[in-house]
């Protein structure tokens, strides 16, 4: 579990995100380990969407019903959009695209951008963190989610 990788997005850097492009960055962060172990690199998500629509929407993706409804289709095109804002946002770095039978792989890097743009140890606390995305051409916040 990353635990310090859960702290790095919960920064105030990350504000700008949208909703659901910040829970799904803390769920790959909750996912992804601090430190490697034998057959884990540490701060990489590998667990797939199917886990993302879990942990955000509460329903099992395995549900075969449920999985050809709308509702489904809606919850996938979410965390899609979601990811590629974290990518474009430069919060996530794709490792190994998915491909048959193999889920994507990115490296979690909630880290480097908010050490990179605090404007003190104690701007976190003052609210005067620099929020990464406005730094960049980002509208993905136009729709909600």
């Amino acid at each position: 579990m990353g635990a310090r990788l859960v702290t790095q997005a919960l920064s105030p850097t990350w504000a700008c995100l949208s909703d659901t492009a910040r829970l799904v960055l803390i769920a790959m962060c909750h996912t992804a380990k601090d430190h490697p172990s034998e057959h884990q690199a540490a701060g990489q998500y590998f667990a797939g969407r199917d886990y993302l629509i879990l942990a955000l929407s509460g329903r099992d993706p395995d549900d075969d019903d449920w999985r050809s409804t709308s509702s489904y289709r809606t919850w996938t095109q979410r965390i899609k959009r979601a990811t590629r804002e974290l990518v474009s946002a430069e919060a996530v770095v794709l490792l190994r695209p998915a491909h048959r039978g193999r889920h994507a792989i990115y490296e979690v890097t909630p880290g480097q951008q908010a050490t990179l743009l605090q404007t003190g140890s104690s701007a976190a606390v003052r609210g005067t963190a620099t929020c990464w995305c406005s730094t960049r051409t980002n509208t993905a916040r136009r729709g909600g989610f």
